[in-house]
């Protein structure tokens, strides 16, 4: 039997559906024009769902960080999930005592531990928005500089680890001065953004 490329398909779909389900099943077959519609149409937020579920725990880390209170972190949780998932503005702006302004990517490498040429200049302009602000809002850079300022990644894998940190050694000479991959022993302060792995 010649191999085609609807049976590379169906082999990677139920591959896929098995390790979901737990049941190796002939899923593909199963499946109408209607529910690869349906499916088509679920998938297409699945981004929305990720970057949510990243901003959320991003959230949470920034209140670690800080020792926000109660009070404090379910605030800035409250004002995180209801922040609209196509709003112009950052993922999280928080003006309590301690000011904070985030943006979340959720990019897979590209190439294996590498971000792709367009996820590269995402990461870039997300971390310029964080020192410049951004024209659809009213804060400027002089706003910027009593924030503290987090970018999150959401961690696929760890190839996503070592992209990120080839990405930092080989951002632009404006850039690299003040972007670091937080550690133990980061210390933090405004002059910096800070890339959080979530």
């Amino acid at each position: 039997m010649e191999f085609t490329k609807e049976e590379n398909l169906k082999i990677q779909f139920n591959k896929f559906w098995s390790s979901i389900f737990g049941k190796t099943e002939d899923y593909f077959s199963l499946m109408t024009r209607n529910d690869f519609n349906m499916l088509k149409i679920v998938l297409s937020n699945i981004n929305n769902i990720i970057t949510y579920n990243a901003t959320i725990a991003l959230a949470e880390k920034i209140s670690d960080i800080f020792s926000f209170s109660d009070l404090e972190k379910e605030r800035i949780l409250s004002l995180t999930k209801n922040t609209s998932p196509s709003s112009n503005g950052y993922d999280i702006i928080y003006l309590g005592d301690i000011k904070i302004i985030s943006e979340v990517k959720c990019n897979i490498p590209h190439l294996i531990n590498r971000f792709g040429g367009g996820q590269k200049e995402g990461i870039n302009k997300d971390l310029l928005s964080l020192f410049n602000g951004k024209s659809k809002l009213n804060l400027k850079w002089e706003d910027l500089r009593d924030y503290y300022k987090f970018l999150g990644i959401y961690q696929f894998d760890s190839n996503t680890r070592d992209a990120v940190i080839y990405h930092i050694n080989h951002l632009p000479e404006d850039l690299i001065e003040y972007v670091e991959l937080v550690s133990e022993k980061t210390v933090y302060n405004k002059d910096k953004a800070y890339i959080l792995l979530l």
